[in-house]
């Protein structure tokens, strides 16, 4: 296999987990081939710890184009290695500035072992779907309307206003052209709302309409609205296919919040900074 085809199909294998963020999510011994990507002076980088790295780099290289992730994260990962070899002849090990940050990340490769095996496999595409079910059933319970407004200063206005689009005028021109509303320029359109979205006097009003009927002068604290209501729709929920990665994302924050409140209360826990002892008591920092 030449480099260019070596390079396309560990991208293909590594896509999935870099255009989701969620490399967390599969372990090296789930895939069923580990391809070594390059080398550095005999040192094999493979793509599960590109999958590995992904995991840190991917919030910086959101603006990057897809196709440029998996290269750069590469290149991170050759860059990282020639240093660390230079570093290692040069006994930086026995320093306590290696040993300082050994604890700190032996920390977060332990925490994030015990998310990757502990707690993410608790959440499955079963639960989803009952939390999905659940909530669906949420769903449509609130109509919504699509409308437009002018609003002006006196009823004389709005009922000129109501005349002259009884005469066959454009809704959206005479919008722009007395409307107070800050909208006034798109025509007046207020998009989808539903009751509770707008004050009690304009929402009655605007939900006794049916697509395409103007409504008489309307009064709220803002001014005299005129308002047509261009579509009512009744919303659905949508497919689950579309929504099953993000509910399953929500179960294991819940599942980690879970875990880390049980974990709490079975843990001493000592905040010795007096900065932050001030904060726990309702204080600010830095005062006495």
């Amino acid at each position: 296999m030449n480099k260019t085809v070596m390079f396309f199909a560990v991208l293909a294998l590594l896509a999935p987990i870099m255009l989701s963020g969620a490399a967390s999510a599969q372990t090296p011994d789930e895939r069923p081939d580990d391809p070594v990507v390059a080398k550095v002076n005999g040192y094999e980088i493979r793509a599960s710890e590109v999958a590995l790295a992904a995991e840190d780099l991917l919030p910086q290289l959101r603006e990057q184009p897809a196709q440029n992730r998996y290269p750069l994260i590469v290149q991170y990962l050759i860059e990282r290695h020639m240093l660390a070899q230079v570093a290692a002849q040069a006994d930086i090990t026995e320093t306590d500035a290696f040993q300082l940050r050994m604890k700190f990340y032996r920390a977060k490769a332990l925490r994030d072992a015990y998310f990757i095996t502990n707690l993410r496999p608790t959440v499955t595409e079963d639960e989803a779907r009952e939390v999905y079910e659940r909530e669906a059933g949420n769903v449509g319970n609130d109509e919504q309307v699509r409308a437009r407004h002018i609003l002006v200063d006196d009823e004389a206005t709005a009922r000129s206003l109501i005349e002259q689009l009884g005469g066959g005028a454009d809704f959206g021109e005479l919008a722009k052209q007395h409307s107070n509303d800050p909208g006034a320029q798109d025509g007046g359109d207020l998009g989808f709302f539903t009751r509770g979205e707008m004050v009690d006097s304009f929402s009655d009003a605007a939900f006794a309409l049916q697509p395409g009927q103007i409504s008489e002068p309307v009064q709220t604290q803002f001014g005299w609205h005129v308002i047509k209501v261009e579509e009512r729709r009744t919303p659905e929920a949508r497919p689950f296919e579309e929504l099953r990665d993000g509910l399953i994302q929500l179960l294991i924050q819940q599942r980690v919040r879970d875990a880390v409140k049980e974990l709490q209360d079975q843990s001493t826990i000592e905040i010795l900074d007096p900065d932050l002892q001030r904060l726990e008591q309702g204080g600010t920092v830095g005062t006495e």
